[in-house]
């Protein structure tokens, strides 16, 4: 709320959370607030701190996981997702959200492997255009084997995360087989 004194409910929920009351909600509160006023690095150190003193408060655990999805840092939520999930087996948004860091993860990749197979193109054609000068294909033949590697290097990391990505939509229909975002979404995926 613009119109609210941020400062007089900061204090009040440091009070609360000193009083070991509601501590979910209290140190949410803080960090949003501190989030607002622009320090992030601080923001974060408040919710990281509260989330150790804390671990079984679930929303603490959340506000973790959203800090790094929204600093693009999927490998750190991919890991407080995997204890979120731990402790919370049937909670279905969680699979859905580590699905979605692979579905991105996936999507970037794709367009990398266009780029780099563009690229091969590229080089295949220059391997052409060099067959009868010896030195300029050894050279070319040098470049064209090793983006080959890069090809398939990342195609195996975006089929990999493919798969990651259907496996967690796979968990959410075996808890519930009529859960419509998992369908459509591994659908999707499946097309791709």
């Amino acid at each position: 709320n613009e119109s609210g004194d941020k400062a007089q409910a900061e204090k009040m929920f440091k009070k609360a959370a000193e009083l070991n009351y509601q501590i979910s909600s209290c140190y949410h509160y803080i960090y949003l607030i501190t989030k607002e006023k622009g320090d992030e690095a601080k923001a974060f150190q408040i919710i990281s701190d509260a989330y150790k003193k804390y671990p079984k408060e679930e929303q603490l655990l959340y506000d973790v996981i959203n800090y790094y999805l929204e600093k693009k840092q999927y490998t750190e939520a991919e890991n407080y997702l995997n204890t979120a999930i731990s402790e919370h087996p049937d909670n279905l948004v969680l699979y859905s959200v580590k699905a979605s860091i692979y579905v991105n993860n996936y999507t970037a990749l794709k367009e990398k492997d266009q780029a780099d197979c563009e690229k091969k193109l590229s080089l295949n054609k220059e391997a052409y255009r060099a067959r009868n000068n010896a030195a300029e294909n050894a050279r070319v033949q040098g470049e064209l084997k090793a983006q080959t590697a890069v090809v398939e290097a990342t195609k195996a990391d975006f089929l990999a995360n493919q798969a990651k990505a259907a496996d967690c939509y796979n968990k959410m229909l075996a808890k519930d087989a009529k859960n419509y975002d998992a369908s459509v979404m591994h659908g999707i995926l499946s097309y791709d």
